[in-house]
């Protein structure tokens, strides 16, 4: 059985003017791998790193995992921020008060944020900083590498890019309400390769999924190129 899903780090997103972090936002981190500080690897030395919590002055430790995944063996999406226009149909809606971002990579299960954050106010950015580690390692993850592949030589068109979708969550007092989809926002995966480099911080339009107008952005990170190389130069 292929190995699952991923290591993950987690910041609780605030407000910030301009798109721009406080430098008093909240952060929480689990299961960060404890990976090595040598060599090149700046996510490796990032992720490493204990996270300090402003709300509780308590610091939460990286945990130790089972080996230190390479470049090439593993890919990392992080949702960054999201931006709303002040004149679309979700600023308007006073319905509309909180929203976490879901995101599907190949054919894998869905993701989500696991925070939802109030709504921006005009000029105003919400933070998310989640950052999930994909495993395409040969010696666990060799039929999720396969499929990697196969889109990148174009054989699976309708897994060619990561999908994120914006979703409204009802507020506390109407909890038995269902969730729901208000936007939608493409990553094309070959655009890595094609770019010859990962993308960072990389703005995506969100359209609105009832009127079709772009709603706002999304900025997100996918830093895949070394998989990505490294699975096509496989016989």
């Amino acid at each position: 059985e292929e190995e699952e899903e991923e290591d993950s780090r987690i910041s609780e997103g605030q407000l910030a003017a301009n798109g721009s972090l406080s430098s008093e936002e909240e952060s929480i981190s689990e299961e960060l791998p404890q990976y090595s500080k040598e060599g090149d690897d700046a996510l490796a030395t990032d992720l490493n790193e204990s996270i300090l919590s402003d709300s509780d002055d308590c610091i939460v430790p990286a945990q130790a995992s089972q080996g230190r995944k390479q470049p090439s063996e593993r890919i990392r999406i992080e949702v960054v921020s999201l931006r709303l226009k002040p004149d679309s149909r979700i600023s308007k809606d006073d319905s509309i008060q909180k929203l976490f971002v879901e995101f599907k990579l190949l054919n894998l299960p869905n993701k989500e944020t696991p925070l939802s954050l109030p709504k921006p106010r005009a000029g105003q950015s919400i933070h998310y900083n989640c950052s999930t580690v994909i495993h395409v390692d040969v010696e666990n993850n060799k039929a999720r590498r396969e499929i990697l592949k196969s889109v990148l030589q174009g054989a699976q068109p309708e897994m060619e890019s990561i999908k994120f979708t914006v979703v409204s969550e009802p507020p506390e007092n109407e909890q038995d309400e269902d969730c729901e989809d208000v936007g939608v926002a493409f990553l094309r995966i070959r655009d890595v390769l094609e770019e010859k480099r990962d993308l960072v911080d990389r703005s995506l339009d969100i359209v609105d999924v009832q009127g079709h107008e772009v709603m706002g952005s999304l900025t997100v990170t996918l830093e895949a190129l070394d998989a990505m190389q490294s699975v096509l130069k496989e016989p």
